[in-house]
């Protein structure tokens, strides 16, 4: 009933009939289908549409191994709430405000861009990346059990689709980290991974199934974990060490002959990383290491040859992407004041810092150009709730959200509270039954003032 509601909503804008259509058609016992004509021209990339915030549903669902796509998801529960004394956590965030790329010379900052959640999940959900058609997005999380992070490694790959709230779980290990990169046709996800060992590049069908290990590796740090598929399909970019010695290099991995060769390296460079494809297939961009102090970012062929140095900066890189018609750069740079998304413009070098805030690291743009995300490190507040007849219990975390939850007051008969919350992006108060933490997450805010 739900969608067939929308879908008369979206007829009335269109001046569409379900009798005749000429956009949406309905297909009996099946669903609806798209009939428009589409007409494809080279244009500039239309302006982002900003996504809807989350809704108060975006909480740590229950962990699923390997659901049919055509199962319909079950209402999520929350699991009892631990102790938890640790209040920093790193959010993975929708950046969902970028105008059309500029075409003046001198790149000005605009207003700041709207940022909007995309996963709330205790613990830290990091290294984004965009599926091809940009409909879902997989990434690194540590599971947000924070006795379970201290104990051992924890962090698996996970895939998560736009405006859902299912979560699939592709790995079942527990590693240092995890670096994801999709194929060109999005059925595998190919991932760095770090655990000692075991440490190389895998890939898993991207609905879960079996993984597949493709080259061991010895990457020295996180850093070194990106990596990046060939728009063609038959290479993986990757970093690693030669020999045990110090200095990053950077390999190339053929999924035709299952045999790495190595990137020309460049003498000027103590080390090199973050091998990036652009999405034309001819091109290559990459971070040169001169010194702790002095980095530069480089494009050149595939080959190696025709370098060009785009930018150079003082500051630690946490990964690059290309924008989507390959005519610049993102960067995200960790400054002394904390993280900044830098765009340059290849053909002039022209530059601006992006007016986001909070920035981030391990920038992914969609292919289309109209979404970008990243992994933010933020602290936040959050409600306790303390038993005074019980002063030896401790206390207890009200909510498990990942956003600001402050001001909370109760009721006069104690059965709900009011507080804010800024789990929609802007603080909102927020109205929730106090009686039980163990609830349907529907159910749990009821009312948005």
């Amino acid at each position: 009933r739900s969608l067939a509601t929308a879908m008369n909503k979206i007829r009335e804008v269109l001046g569409d009939s379900a009798e005749a259509p000429k956009f949406i058609e309905t297909l009996p016992k099946r669903g609806y289908r798209f009939i428009g004509k589409l007409l494809h021209e080279e244009k500039e990339p239309p302006p982002l549409v900003v996504l809807e915030g989350k809704s108060p549903e975006s909480q740590p669902p229950e962990r699923q191994q390997h659901p049919r796509a055509d199962t319909p998801h079950e209402p999520i529960r929350l699991k009892p709430l631990a102790w938890v004394l640790v209040g920093a956590a790193a959010a993975l965030l929708m950046y969902v405000g970028i105008e059309r790329w500029r075409s003046a010379r001198t790149l000005q900052n605009d207003a700041p861009l709207a940022v909007v959640p995309f996963t709330a999940y205790q613990g830290n959900a990091i290294v984004p990346a965009f599926s091809p058609d940009g409909s879902m997005i997989a990434f690194a999380w540590d599971g947000g059990d924070l006795k379970e992070i201290a104990d051992r490694p924890n962090i698996d790959l996970y895939v998560k689709a736009l405006h859902s709230e299912s979560l699939l779980q592709l790995t079942h290990h527990g590693y240092e980290l995890v670096s994801p990169a999709w194929s060109p046709d999005g059925t595998q996800i190919a991932y760095h991974r770090s655990i000692g060992d075991d440490t190389g590049i895998y890939v898993v069908p991207a609905l879960g199934g079996e993984e597949h290990k493709l080259v061991t590796t010895h990457i020295p740090y996180d850093l070194a974990a990106a990596i990046s598929w060939s728009p063609d399909g038959k290479w993986i970019a990757y970093d690693d060490i030669i020999g045990g010695k110090p200095g990053d290099r950077m390999f190339m991995f053929s999924m035709e002959t299952h045999e790495s060769r190595p990137f020309p390296h460049d003498p000027a460079c103590a080390a090199e990383a973050s091998l990036t494809f652009a999405h034309d297939n001819k091109q290559v961009a990459y971070v040169c290491v001169h010194n702790i102090d002095w980095l530069e970012v480089f494009t050149a062929d595939r080959n190696g040859n025709n370098r060009r140095s785009v930018l150079s900066y003082p500051y630690i890189t946490f990964g690059l992407a290309w924008t989507h018609n390959d005519e610049g750069l993102l960067i995200s740079q960790q400054t002394g004041a904390g993280f900044k998304l830098v765009e340059v413009r290849l053909k002039d070098r022209a530059s601006r810092e992006l007016p986001v805030s909070p920035a981030g690291m391990w920038p992914s743009l969609s292919a289309s150009g109209d979404k970008l995300a990243f992994a933010s490190q933020e602290q936040r507040i959050n409600l306790w709730r303390r038993d005074l007849k019980n002063p030896k219990a401790p206390p207890v975390r009200m909510y498990p959200y990942n956003r600001n939850q402050d001001q909370g007051e109760y009721s006069p008969d104690g059965k709900r509270i009011v507080f804010i919350s800024t789990i929609r992006g802007e603080s909102d108060a927020w109205v929730s039954d106090a009686r039980s933490e163990e609830r349907r997450v529907g159910k749990e805010c009821r009312s948005r003032w």
